[in-house]
């Protein structure tokens, strides 16, 4: 499954250019977790799920004016 697949499960709205930085940020992410201890979720899925969409869904209930 790729991440813009997880972010449609979830209703969160990003565009194509916010896809492809999740995508760099994930394998950058990844790469430098193995070095440093920088989470104990080392697997895409989690990542993407724990982190990321973690992060911004609240975005869907924050109305901003």
């Amino acid at each position: 499954m790729n991440i813009s697949n997880f972010f449609q499960k979830y209703s969160v709205s990003i565009n194509s250019l916010q896809i492809e930085l999740f995508e760099k940020f994930l394998v950058l992410f990844l790469e430098k977790n193995k070095l440093v201890n920088l989470s104990a979720i080392r697997d895409e899925t989690s990542v993407i799920e724990k982190h990321f969409i973690d992060s911004i869904i609240l975005n869907n209930f924050i109305k901003l004016s």
